[in-house]
């Protein structure tokens, strides 16, 4: 496979996500993959590598709200994939624990692997990141638009220290609103605890 990031999707669906989550991204962040994926609950419809996290997102909500859960680069250890019953349930593991993503279509799982891990390796050594070309890979026309290429600025995303109360508070609060179940809420507040004692 030539090196270079794909996009897996449809023409519609790329222009729609590009266009939806621009305004959620990071200063000097860009996207280098796109992907399907399935959540209710807080509700995705679409996965995007970038070079700096891994995003799960929604173009449905307002800008500022359209990211509903992301890991950065440096925070990923392992990608794991778990089949439940007829779906495919894609893991990030850090070093807080599993996150889960939501449901992957199965063609697209090595696809996903491939670019979450060089997102991996990168973050890892930001010293020997480079940039590559931004493919796009059509489901009905295997034609590609090729995006020139250009080196990826280092992105800095600075650590915010906040109090043990405020984490817990946003979750609860993310929990009354239902973007997060029981068992989210109940395993983000232990994580939280946990990373912040």
């Amino acid at each position: 496979m030539e090196s270079g990031a794909w996009i897996i999707a449809s023409r519609a669906d790329t222009a729609m996500w590009q266009a939806g989550i621009a305004s959620d991204l990071l200063p000097g962040e860009s996207i280098t993959a796109f992907a399907h994926i399935f959540r209710f609950k807080p509700v995705m419809e679409a996965l995007a590598i970038t070079n700096c996290r891994v995003i799960g997102f929604t173009t449905v909500l307002e800008p500022g709200k359209k990211v509903r859960i992301e890991v950065r680069g440096e925070d990923i250890r392992s990608v794991e994939f778990v089949r439940k019953r007829v779906t495919t349930k894609l893991h990030i593991h850090t070093d807080r624990g599993p996150i889960l993503f939501g449901d992957v279509m199965d063609q697209e799982q090595d696809f996903i692997r491939e670019h979450i891990e060089r997102l991996r390796r990168d973050t890892a050594q930001p010293q020997n990141r480079t940039a590559e070309p931004l493919r796009v890979s059509l489901e009905k026309q295997p034609s590609e638009v090729v995006l020139p290429s250009s080196s990826i600025p280092q992105v800095k995303t600075p650590r915010t220290t906040t109090l043990l109360s405020d984490e817990i508070a946003r979750l609860a609060d993310m929990h009354q609103k239902g973007w997060l179940d029981d068992e989210e809420f109940r395993a983000a507040k232990r994580a939280v605890i946990s990373r912040m004692s």
